[in-house]
């Protein structure tokens, strides 16, 4: 009985699983809207509050965290220090820079919609939508 559960898991997760095109892999542009607002910086993360879904097997949750600005890309000027929200089903790495797309949620809150590592060497769509 273990067995076909193992492999029951082992099924579903490879059913989930959808491989990268290798076009993907360099293609760092980040979308964004006309109002979004650009950074490059670092979070520390907080709080983290599971959304309870039956279907989701890797366990998503709203993470509460501080995002420090090192600077504005696009967009309005921004404190050093501000709070985010972001959804995940891992926390975000504290150590290394991200260029983040950040928008207002409808409670006013900014919210972190996409980002990457200034590693891989982001940059922007040409236009924002």
């Amino acid at each position: 009985m273990k067995i076909a559960a193992y492999a029951l898991v082992i099924s579903i997760a490879g059913a989930a699983y959808q491989p990268t095109r290798a076009e993907n892999l360099s293609d760092n542009a980040l979308p964004h809207a006309c109002s979004d607002v650009v950074v490059i910086g670092r979070v520390k993360n907080g709080e983290q509050t599971p959304v309870e879904n039956a279907e989701d097997i890797l366990g998503h949750s709203w993470v509460e965290a501080t995002m420090k600005v090192r600077k504005v890309v696009v967009g309005q000027n921004l404190p050093q220090v501000i709070p985010v929200l972001y959804f995940a089903h891992v926390p975000m790495r504290e150590d290394r820079d991200f260029m983040f797309v950040l928008a207002k949620n409808e409670a006013g809150a900014w919210e972190i919609k996409t980002g990457q590592l200034m590693s891989t060497r982001p940059h922007l769509k040409p236009s924002c939508d």
